[in-house]
């Protein structure tokens, strides 16, 4: 059993109730205004860059977040839609200070959680400078399909169970809409993923072979 001051965060909230939306449904759209925590479900989560709703991440089960209520110096312009049907407990801004105030663990935990996706955010923003554009659109579908996917371990594959638009991954890996549709199709050729507007299922495997094979086939 983990010590007190290496408990989850999940571990150290108080208890609060439930409560449910559905697809395409805003779980907040002007900010976040306490820390959420999602027992089920996918959401999709946008942050406002020069005046447009810019794709940021995407959280399933056992994430929390909204940690940017914290911040009473800058408003931070964001908004977490539901890709499905999403569970969750909300606790408001004054509950998460208290929490902060009473219990050093729990305050330990938050930056632990902060600093954790602050570290994620730089190793998404390095790839861009280190790695080629097909490398970093795998890199990208791994990332999506390892938090948020469903294994099958029957063929070794892994399913994304939700609509990923060309624009959203071209969003993330800073290209353009059209080279990730090209840049999808040669990853289809070679059966290393199949797609349609309800999903994505991704081969691993076969994700690591270099692209120019399937263009040369």
């Amino acid at each position: 059993m983990p010590t007190t001051s290496h408990l989850e965060l999940e571990d150290l909230l108080t208890v609060a109730s439930t409560a449910t939306l559905e697809k395409k449904d805003y779980l907040y759209y002007n900010g976040s205004s306490g820390l959420v925590h999602l027992h089920e479900g996918v959401v999709r989560v946008y942050r406002t860059c020069h005046e447009r709703m810019v794709h940021v991440d995407f959280y399933g089960p056992g994430s929390t977040f909204g940690e940017s209520c914290l911040d009473s110096q800058h408003h931070v312009e964001s908004a977490v839609v539901c890709t499905d049907r999403a569970v969750f407990s909300q606790w408001p801004k004054q509950v998460v200070v208290a929490m902060i105030a009473g219990k050093p663990e729990f305050c330990a935990a938050l930056l632990r959680m902060t600093s954790a996706r602050s570290q994620q955010i730089f190793e998404r923003l390095a790839l861009a400078y280190c790695v080629k554009l097909d490398e970093h659109l795998v890199a990208a579908l791994l990332d999506i399909a390892n938090r948020v996917g469903i294994v099958n371990d029957a063929d070794q594959s892994i399913l994304i169970p939700f609509a990923v638009t060309h624009e959203v991954l071209a969003s993330m890996i800073g290209t353009t809409r059209e080279i990730v549709t090209a840049k999808m199709g040669e990853l289809r050729r070679k059966g290393a993923v199949s797609f349609s507007r309800q999903s994505i299922r991704i081969w691993p495997a076969a994700m690591q072979q270099p692209m120019r094979k399937a263009v040369a086939a």
